[in-house]
């Protein structure tokens, strides 16, 4: 193959730093809105408003696990960076090139933007050492680089459990406050009573 047509490992590397990077700002995006929802979720639960207050929980809880599954394919990624670099020979650059395509696949779930581009650029990275995308795949099917677990309901009314729980620790013993934390209380047991059955 003639000087001028060797793929360019390096040049996917960079661009592949620069998405973790681009990932990562991301992650705390989605962290910095997590915070803000819980905030949001804590004051409409002080108030007494138990839908809203679940509506932001739900939310919060959305942002938190996004964040949560940006920071494993972080993770991940930057192992495969380091392994793609120290890779040697076409088979073991290709099961890389494999692995990080499979990673970024999953950045699809979460509906992240300029991941499409990515993959595009990894695939036509393997296409040019010479092997398909298929047969990359095949030899790394049993590969799972992060789970993406889905919010269930049951994960939302034990935030609420949790959320009104700690307000009432929280809340200073005034006779005014006092009667909303016993309402407060009122509403967590009917809560749990609600649940266990």
């Amino acid at each position: 193959m003639p000087f001028w047509r060797r793929p360019k490992l390096e040049d996917l590397i960079v661009d592949l730093r620069m998405y973790v990077k681009e990932i990562d700002r991301t992650k705390e995006n989605y962290q910095r809105r997590a915070e803000e929802l819980y905030r949001k979720a804590r004051k409409a639960a002080m108030e007494g408003n138990e839908l809203r207050a679940k509506a932001y929980l739900r939310q919060h809880l959305e942002c938190d696990k996004t964040a949560f599954a940006l920071d494993m394919f972080i993770i991940n990624m930057e192992q495969l960076i380091f392994d793609l670099r120290n890779a040697k020979g076409v088979e073991a650059i290709g099961k890389c090139l494999g692995k990080i395509s499979k990673c970024l696949g999953k950045l699809k779930l979460l509906d992240v933007r300029g991941v499409a581009s990515v993959v595009a650029k990894v695939n036509r990275q393997m296409e040019k050492i010479g092997l398909s995308v298929e047969s990359v795949f095949d030899a790394i099917k049993d590969y799972e680089p992060f789970r993406i677990e889905p919010l269930t309901e049951d994960e939302v009314d034990r935030a609420y459990d949790r959320l009104l729980s700690e307000i009432a620790q929280e809340v200073p013993k005034v006779p005014e406050l006092e009667v909303k934390a016993a309402e407060l209380q009122k509403k967590r047991e009917e809560f749990k009573s609600r649940s266990e059955r």
